[in-house]
């Protein structure tokens, strides 16, 4: 069958004792559930340098977090592939990803933690707030407030509105639970 973890991704990972019978056995919930895995036999976060060099870090989430807020370029592997990452407070960092993307105009989206961090720098409708929060998780048009706004101007540039979407990969929410900045995502 294609869907049989021999098939799928997953096959790199062997099973350990435990999940294996759970895998294989009928009357379990995990009975060929293709993605089971524990911390013991299943995927590994990890953190790379920009030559595919794994960097030693007991939690490459915190060290993720910290690059970020020493303004970092970081690459983030999520469900579609990769993401740019960096730092949307700081000029130097938002300049320099403009210049390695050679994206001199085109605005960036930005990621927030939640909606409390979301209203300290846009103007929110409950309508807004229904789409940042629904299930498709799209990015959304909100008016930024002049106001305490400390997001980079180059983010946008003379744009008063501004792509925004709140974490909706579990690799997002983990981030965020170690940092309160606006990212560019």
């Amino acid at each position: 069958m294609p869907y049989d973890r021999p098939n799928t991704t997953m096959h790199k990972f062997t099973l350990c004792e435990d999940c294996a019978v759970e895998y294989n056995n009928p009357f379990d919930r995990r009975f060929h559930a293709q993605p089971n895995a524990c911390n013991k036999c299943g995927p590994k976060l990890l953190l790379v340098d920009k030559h595919g060099k794994k960097i030693d870090s007991k939690s490459p989430i915190i060290s993720a977090a910290k690059l970020l807020r020493q303004e970092k370029i970081i690459a983030i592997k999520s469900l579609g592939g990769f993401q740019v990452a960096c730092n949307a407070t700081s000029d130097d960092t938002v300049l320099k990803l403009r210049k390695r993307k050679k994206r001199p105009v085109k605005p960036f989206a930005i990621m927030l933690k939640d909606i409390e961090s979301i209203k300290k720098y846009y103007y929110l409708s409950k309508k807004e707030i229904e789409s940042l929060t629904s299930a498709r998780a799209p990015i959304v048009l909100l008016k930024k407030k002049a106001k305490n706004y400390t997001v980079s101007w180059y983010v946008s540039l003379y744009y008063r509105y501004e792509g925004v979407m709140l974490p909706y990969t579990p690799i997002h929410h983990l981030l965020f639970n170690h940092m309160d900045i606006p990212l560019i995502m």
